[in-house]
């Protein structure tokens, strides 16, 4: 078997760390990524090139999207 690259999105080498992080495939094409070592999650696109950044405070070690209409179900709305 032989696995072929279909993405390559490479973190900014500040923002890169060689473990304890992840990467989700959103629905418009862009990257959610963790970088865990530095505290940051990260939307990138394809190409690796930094769309929005939150650093945190404690190590994000995984994170996952979740659509806006799903919080709907548990905040009320003024």
């Amino acid at each position: 078997m032989t696995a072929t690259t279909i993405i390559n999105a490479p973190l900014p080498t500040v923002k890169y760390t060689s473990r304890m992080g992840n990467g989700y495939l959103l629905q418009n094409g862009n990257l959610l990524q963790t970088s865990a070592k530095t505290g940051s999650v990260l939307i990138t696109d394809k190409a690796g090139n930094i769309l929005w950044e939150m650093d945190s405070p404690f190590v994000p070690y995984r994170v996952e999207y979740i659509q806006a209409k799903i919080w709907d179900k548990y905040f009320v709305k003024n």
